[in-house]
């Protein structure tokens, strides 16, 4: 056999019925092939769902296959993973089988829902439908493990787990990255991770020659040919941040549909190898006619929020229109021993000479050259800025930076993901940057390159629990208290709110939520006063969370933090 593609056209999750496709094709010198004969089975463990033998008319062929008593592959929180052993014999005029192929496949429907715009007179849409039910996605944005890709499959035991830890649904691989081999996919089949893939492209206008376009076009007939079994794999996208980037670059004039890799070359190799699966010109993705209005973010109903990167709760990141975000972080140092282990002793501390980052520091910044004042210096100065936002100044010892870095990227992500999981509806998921540095780095990662996780880690657990209380911004009479429930199944549990200082009662309640829904349960009295409010909650079946909520507005005090991360239940270094 040269290939075997399998696709799901059709389920019905009430009557467990389900529509296949199978396109085959393999090579012989033998003819003639009346008499051979292509035996279909589909089986998961003993029990096989399907197995009829067809004709041979010719080397390819494709048929419509119709599967009883389906289990179904969801994402993760929706339901399980059950994975089918797909089997293809070739049976001559004999009975002997002459060849065989065996995939591995998942039953499911898989699709992008997307509008072009959001207006104030069209909500527009952006989100993913499986089997027939949208569903709200929890994750992140995967770059490379290493910067020697050659060790890029030896971090995969250790990260991968992350991402059921932080019970991410989706992962992204951003157009920066190299393409993961089978290992990846298949731990993501395994776990109900659905996979954002970008073709290798990002930030930049790629040449239009017919040269590139034909290497693009190889490459992309590979890869696609490659992965396009594996039930994980969700979306094709043309590239990262092509389309905006041509107004970065000034190149305000060419129209991002004039780029024929994203609009001709890809979508032409998806549809032929892939025809199933959604694609999606660039991320994000800007049409003619609001590229020519050239305020583009106002109007996406996907987005990265990056933005001038000052407060998280500032109305660049409040305001947006955009229904699902792709990519939004905010920086954090890494620990000490981190640090001591990436800059020599003599540049750990002080950061700054004569006003300017140690080279080392702003190296270690990502800085494209040495001294590099843009690019290098404004990320640290991104960091510190931000922690004087949150604390109203920069703590001169280097530890009290690193923790105050720390404590204020945690609760920058923590907010991101509870503002967009509270708006569930309107708004339909978030992928955060990122999970892990590919290199020891001062970065947006949650977890640097020697594994070590940051604050932002353990707070974006309890965030992303399937099930979660969440407490909003102050709107009229108070605070908003939702339940969130990423499942299809209602719940039924018990709420309660208290201050961390003095364990004062703010709310306790029962609450019954309907499956993948959100229910306000009450509000809280406005405080403008700084404080930790800690919220806990127990399900009927037993099953217990925690998450908080800081009241009052910035700057907060560090050594009142400090006394804080106790009350969480936080280990400082994680």
């Amino acid at each position: 056999f040269d290939y075997a593609y399998w696709a799901t056209q059709q389920v019905d999750i009430t009557n467990h019925t389900a529509i296949l496709m199978v396109d085959w094709q393999f090579t012989t010198d033998q003819h003639p092939l009346y008499d051979w004969k292509l035996q279909i089975c589909i089986s998961r463990g003993d029990q096989t769902v399907f197995t009829q033998t067809y004709p041979v008319f010719g080397t390819r062929g494709k048929e419509r296959l119709h599967v009883q008593d389906s289990a179904f592959w969801w994402p993760r929180g929706y339901g399980e993973q059950p994975l089918y052993e797909a089997t293809l014999s070739l049976i001559d005029e004999t009975g002997k089988e002459l060849a065989e192929l065996q995939d591995r496949i998942g039953i499911r429907t898989l699709t992008l829902k997307r509008s072009e715009a959001v207006t104030d007179d069209e909500p527009g849409e952006f989100g993913f439908t499986v089997n027939g039910i949208d569903v709200y996605a929890r994750g992140t944005n995967w770059v490379p493990l290493d910067a020697l890709h050659s060790r890029d499959k030896a971090h995969l035991p250790t990260v991968l787990p992350m991402l059921i830890d932080l019970n991410c649904n989706m992962v992204r691989c951003w157009g920066g990255n190299v393409y993961e081999d089978h290992d990846f996919f298949n731990y993501c089949d395994e776990n109900g991770i659905m996979v954002w893939q970008d073709f290798a492209q990002a930030c930049n206008r790629p040449p239009q020659t017919d040269e590139f376009a034909v290497k693009m076009q190889y490459e992309a007939q590979a890869i696609v040919s490659k992965l396009r079994n594996h039930p994980s794999l969700a979306l094709w996208c043309g590239n990262n941040e092509n389309d905006v980037a041509l107004e970065w670059t000034g190149m305000t004039f060419i129209p991002p549909s004039a780029d024929r890799i994203s609009r001709e070359v890809l979508p032409a190799v998806v549809r032929q190898y892939d025809p199933h699966r959604s694609y999606l010109p660039s991320s994000p993705y800007v049409s003619d006619a609001f590229f020519a209005l050239h305020k583009p973010h106002k109007l996406l109903p996907e987005d990265h929020l990056w933005g001038p990167r000052g407060y998280y709760k500032d109305p660049f990141y409040t305001q947006t229109k955009a229904r699902f975000v792709s990519e939004a972080g905010y920086h954090g140092c890494p620990s000490r021993q981190t640090l001591e282990q990436m800059l020599d002793a003599d540049a750990l501390y002080p950061w700054m000479e004569d006003g300017s980052w140690h080279v080392q520091w702003a190296t270690k910044a990502v800085a494209a050259l040495p001294n590099d004042p843009e690019f290098g210096q404004q990320r640290n100065s991104l960091m510190t800025k931000q922690v004087r936002i949150f604390f109203g100044e920069v703590p001169a010892d280097l530890d009290d930076f690193i923790l105050a870095s720390q404590i204020t990227q945690a609760e920058a992500m923590k907010f991101l993901v509870e503002y967009w999981r509270q708006g569930k509806g309107a708004r339909t998921g978030m992928l955060w940057w990122n999970l892990r540095d590919g290199w020891p780095i001062l970065s947006d990662a949650i977890v640097d390159y020697y594994g070590r996780k940051k604050l932002a880690y353990s707070y974006l657990k309890k965030s992303q629990q399937t099930i979660v209380v969440i407490v909003g911004e102050l709107t009229t009479g108070g605070h908003p208290v939702y339940v969130v429930n990423d499942t299809l199944q209602p719940y039924n549990g018990h709420v309660v709110i208290r201050t961390a200082s003095n364990d004062t009662v703010l709310l306790k309640t029962d609450f019954m939520v309907q499956p993948n829904g959100k229910l306000e349960i009450g509000k809280l009295l406005p405080s403008s006063d700084a404080g930790l409010w800690l919220i806990t909650w127990k399900l009927a079946h037993g099953q217990t969370g925690r998450n908080h909520y800081l009241a009052g507005n910035p700057p907060y005090k560090l050594e009142t933090y400090k006394g804080w991360l106790s009350k969480l239940e936080v280990r400082y270094p994680l």
